[in-house]
């Protein structure tokens, strides 16, 4: 009875001392048009934004969210201890960077020109000759093209600042995706403009990138909180308004992605 009680106490101070570390860490985002901004009242909402404050609810987390531009918040979250970024595209180049917490929302990438286009990508080899790729600065789609040698990039500081320069034909094609042409919807109509898919790269899945100080053990208790609320409902009442039912289902979906890079790493310790 007495050994009970023990492990009792000390479950609990395990329990109370993973909340207080998960109650110092800092939650940081960038303002995304639809899914992440500033209500009136100068609180971040949104429905990824929504997503987020469900969990830190759920994780007795103090503080709120704050909103930074990517360039700097990225920084904060490699350079700065106790500090959660979301929403972060999880790749090659960033896996060993932090730590992850999701998927919380999932993206089709692809290459967009104006509609009438005579531009034909069948490859990613084919599109390093089509002219100036345009993606704002800091992007994760910026850096995965660098990492194919492309050479051909126009880097704005907003992904708006492309819709201007594909209208002037300072640039050939546009690389977004599907979320990130339904958040400049309207934008795209007041310019009167209409894109067409000319090379899909493929879906990628956007995490909560965590500092790599911060507890293994903290991480889990965040995947599986976040888990939880795929499983509930929660996540997916939360984005209904705002994306395609299928792109919601495989959010919500309970296994973790395979990532190439992971995949071979298992293969060769096997």
């Amino acid at each position: 009875m007495l050994n009970r009680i023990i492990l009792q106490v000390l479950a609990c101070l395990v329990l109370s001392t993973s909340l207080v570390v998960a109650g110092e860490i800092q939650v940081i985002t960038e303002h995304t048009p639809i899914l992440v901004y500033t209500d009136e009242n100068g609180r971040v909402t949104g429905p990824m934004a929504e997503v987020v404050h469900e969990m830190m609810g759920r994780l007795y987390l103090s503080g709120g969210i704050k909103i930074y531009p990517w360039k700097l918040a990225y920084k904060m979250a490699l350079n700065e201890p106790q500090t959660a970024l979301f929403a972060t595209t999880r790749t090659r180049e960033r896996e060993n960077l932090f730590k992850w917490v999701g998927p919380i929302i999932i993206v089709r990438w692809g290459l967009f020109a104006k509609q009438g286009s005579s531009i034909k990508i069948n490859s990613l080899e084919d599109a390093k000759k089509v002219g100036p790729i345009c993606e704002y600065l800091g992007d994760a789609k910026v850096a995965f093209l660098k990492g194919q040698d492309f050479t051909n990039l126009q880097t704005p500081v907003k992904a708006s600042n492309c819709l201007g320069m594909l209208k002037k034909d300072y640039a050939a094609v546009w690389l977004t995706s599907d979320v990130g042409m339904s958040i400049l919807k309207k934008e795209i109509k007041e310019k009167s403009m209409q894109l067409d898919l000319v090379y899909a790269i493929g879906t990628k899945y956007l995490y909560i990138a965590l500092s790599k100080d911060i507890p293994d053990s903290i991480v889990s208790y965040w995947q599986r909180t976040l888990d939880n609320m795929k499983a509930d409902g929660t996540v997916a009442k939360l984005y209904k308004w705002y994306l395609p039912e299928e792109t919601i289902k495989a959010i919500c979906v309970p296994e973790q992605p395979e990532f190439p890079w992971k995949t071979k790493k298992q293969n060769v310790k096997e």
